[in-house]
């Protein structure tokens, strides 16, 4: 048996940054908080700043007084309002609630104000970031936040049973929603909460075009990264978790959850220890689960439920490429009605009571060259395939390009995440290129390129070593939700509770007992936003672990 430290998947460890930062002189409006009421309000309405613009929180301001409401912000394709941090870390820590954003399009929020790799800290809210009342293309990234002592950290979507219905599916579509090279840990609940969870069965809105990668999160109540009604353009990738679930609480408590109306490619993320499923899916077909390094889930290693309206002819779903370590209730298991239905070229390890438990799926499902085995023998400690293991060249060719690494594979692909080459690492073979909204042209910086923040050491230093005992004895669990996942899209009373948040957020539009008003300065310069200091980036990829 290996124990092991921690897989630390950083895919950029060194980053040189030529850049100064962002100087809060060039800001065309900088954010101060009210000394009193819940919410200071940001409303473009009454500033009227223009399109391009730049809006700051200074690092050397105290934002600890009340939440923040940014309000009514529309950019343009290419030339959204930046909400940055100048100056150094903007730390954002008031008692309640953290960012709202409402009723906004078109905005980017970064943290790349500074040469720090998370320029904005939000601490020790009730929420992170909430993304609502119709709030749409959007991009967030290099942000920090931590000690969430309430709800998500991040969170996107605009409840259908909120706002007298304004943002139902027959009258909203949220689009282009990029967050990417954010650092979520110690989170109450989940860390990403993204689209209603009652897709199928309410009139929840749909998302079109959604990019989740480069993030880390660790230790995290509930599920660590939670996406549904994403029902087209959708990619969950390139992302490091660790220690998910520690509540333990039932059918809440996966890695990767994919709820109702998903529709995309789940690939190259590393799942590490947790109390329930690593990658758990409840989506609607035409989706692609691959490259995924899967590491001691209490429960299954990629669970795969689609029953009732869920299942639709003509559609697929397909799991190949993984590599599932410890996965001692089931590795993989497909329960998919009326789709075509895939699993091939993953390697499990695990104590199965039955063989049958290591990969299984109904009645005509494609299965090739998977290996299931008690050991970890024909693995290094690192999780590759060693010099003469039959996972080298065993796999069957045709359904990925490339590996977990970004290396390319040969006519004659190995079984598992990884591929035994002498190529060397090329980002460009992977889907980087999909990142496509929105671009930040103010300030000179290519904010979509496909780059990870790369000097993790101190955080990984910060890291709980020693995983908890898991309980394992999930099996009878998973049956229940696999054959009743209506059932379990319903105990999701963590929805309500964010319903009763958008609620009150409402009503404190009308009490001026609960707001302040618009705040900030505004710079006396002219024009669209200020050109800033261009950065230039150099990543090379790595992967290390700790043995003990």
């Amino acid at each position: 048996k290996i124990m092991f430290l921690a897989k630390c998947a950083v895919f950029l460890v060194f980053m040189i940054n030529v850049s100064t930062g962002l100087d809060c002189s060039e800001c065309d409006h900088t954010i101060e908080y009210a000394t009193s009421g819940t919410y200071t309000i940001l409303d473009n309405d009454e500033l009227n700043l223009a399109v391009g613009s730049t809006i700051c929180w200074d690092s050397s301001n105290s934002y600890s007084q009340t939440g923040l409401h940014v309000d009514n912000f529309h950019g343009e394709p290419g030339k959204p309002y930046k909400f940055s941090n100048c100056g150094g870390v903007a730390t954002i820590n008031p008692t309640q609630h953290g960012i709202m954003v409402r009723g906004c399009s078109n905005i980017h929020i970064t943290g790349t104000g500074s040469d720090d790799n998370y320029g904005i800290v939000l601490e020790g809210t009730s929420f992170g970031i909430a993304l609502i009342k119709g709030t749409t293309d959007i991009e967030i990234d290099h942000v920090e936040i931590r000690n969430n002592v309430g709800h998500a950290a991040i969170s996107a979507k605009s409840d259908p049973n909120s706002y007298d219905g304004d943002y139902v599916s027959s009258k909203f579509t949220m689009r282009n929603v990029i967050l990417h090279d954010n650092y979520l840990h110690d989170i109450a609940t989940e860390a990403y909460y993204i689209g209603y969870y009652d897709h199928q069965g309410t009139e929840a809105h749909d998302i079109i075009g959604l990019r989740v990668y480069n993030n880390i999160i660790e230790r995290t109540g509930w599920d660590a990264l939670q996406v549904g009604a994403a029902i087209e353009d959708s990619e969950v990738y390139n992302n490091w978790i660790k220690d998910y679930g520690t509540e333990d609480e039932l059918y809440q408590n996966s890695g990767i959850f994919i709820n109702t109306g998903f529709k995309g490619k789940i690939y190259n993320n590393i799942v590490d220890s947790g109390s329930g499923n690593g990658i758990q899916y409840h989506g609607n077909g035409n989706t692609d689960i691959f490259n995924n390094l899967v590491i001691n889930p209490g429960g299954r290693g990629i669970s795969c439920s689609v029953t009732g309206d869920r299942k639709q002819a003509g559609t697929y779903v397909s799991i190949y490429h993984n590599t599932i370590i410890n996965s001692n209730v089931r590795g993989i298991s497909m329960s998919v009605e009326n789709m075509d239905t895939d699993m091939s070229n993953n390697f499990v390890s695990g104590e199965f009571e039955a063989s049958w438990a290591c990969v299984s799926g109904q009645s005509g499902t494609v299965n090739n060259n998977n290996i299931c085995t008690g050991t970890l023998e024909e693995l290094d400690d690192n999780y590759y395939p060693k010099a003469g293991s039959s996972l080298i060249d065993g796999g069957t060719s045709g359904y990925i390009e490339y590996d977990l690494d970004c290396k390319k594979r040969d006519n004659t692909p190995d079984i598992g995440c990884y591929e035994i080459t002498d190529v060397e690492y090329d980002q460009s073979i992977c889907s980087g290129e999909t990142v496509i909204l929105p671009t930040d042209t103010a300030d000179g910086n290519d904010d979509n390129k496909d780059t990870m923040d790369g000097d993790k050491d101190d955080e990984m230093d910060t890291m709980d070593d020693t995983p908890d005992t898991l309980d394992n004895n999930k099996d009878d669990e998973m049956d229940t939700m696999d054959e009743t996942p209506d059932t379990m899209d319903t105990m999701d009373d963590k929805d309500d509770d964010m319903d009763n948040i958008e609620d009150e957020m409402d009503s404190m539009d009308e009490d001026p007992d609960f707001t302040a008003s618009v705040s900030g300065t505004v710079s006396s310069e002219d024009g669209d936003g200020p050109d800033s200091a261009s950065s230039f980036l150099i990543g090379i990829t790595t992967l290390f672990v700790a043995l003990v």
